[in-house]
């Protein structure tokens, strides 16, 4: 569903910026490391956080990634995100390893409840 000219901001150190619905009806927007796999799109919440709560309450959302060499590149990724916990934070390093060269992320603190996010693309449009 990605067009193949756009999959090299899937590969790239790029943003995800996230929008979800929240419990009064606004738009949400938060700015996420990601990876892409299988078509899908992945990212790292936390359940203290209100985008998590969000989608838990309504799993549509809309993501933007602009290419980070070329701002008139971007893909908009309409879809359903499902949720799986990640109590061993692999996910979350596996980005830090991608976005900030280590092989731990470094600011995680004792409690915190990892999930790993995945979107299903349904909508898909790109420029550039």
């Amino acid at each position: 569903m990605i067009p193949e000219s756009h999959t090299d901001i899937l590969q790239a150190k790029a943003i995800l910026h996230l929008a979800s619905i929240g419990p009064d009806g606004t738009p949400q927007n938060k700015p996420l490391w990601f990876s892409y796999e299988d078509g899908k799109i992945k990212f790292s919440t936390m359940k203290s956080r209100q985008n998590y709560r969000n989608i838990i309450r309504d799993s549509h959302v809309a993501v933007s990634i602009i290419h980070p060499e070329n701002p008139y590149k971007y893909l908009e990724v309409r879809g359903n995100v499902s949720i799986e916990d990640d109590p061993s934070y692999a996910f979350i390093n596996s980005l830090a390893k991608k976005y900030m060269g280590v092989e731990k992320y470094p600011m995680t603190e004792t409690g915190d409840e990892r999930v790993i996010a995945t979107l299903t693309p349904t909508k898909v449009s790109s420029q550039g």
